[in-house]
């Protein structure tokens, strides 16, 4: 893959994980109510519900993109200061088995 390439598929990485992280956060609730968006969103982040959610989703996403060869070190860096680089040996193979996916 040549460096161009490469470079495509770490910005989409870095941003859709971006995104993902952020997401599920309140805002059409906020705004069907009239409360404040980022007092909101600010509760909807910090909930446990919410943490979970988004520890389950990277626990999947980060391992598989060690095993494609895509965590780069900038994917890694961003990764880092996500706090999600944590998963990154994670045994989604192992989960799989004991939900019985596989």
């Amino acid at each position: 893959m040549s460096a161009s390439e490469l470079k495509d598929r770490e910005d989409f990485i870095i941003y859709a994980s971006e995104l993902m992280q952020n997401r599920l956060v309140g805002n059409q609730i906020a705004d069907a109510m009239g409360w404040n968006r980022e007092e909101v969103q600010r509760e909807v982040l910090a909930s446990p519900v919410g943490k979970q959610f988004r520890t389950m989703l990277f626990m999947r996403v980060v391992p598989n993109l060690k095993k494609l060869g895509l965590l780069t070190p900038r994917v890694r860096k961003a990764y880092t200061e996500m706090d999600i680089i944590k998963f990154e040996d994670f045994d989604t193979d192992e989960l799989d088995q004991r939900l019985g996916f596989i």
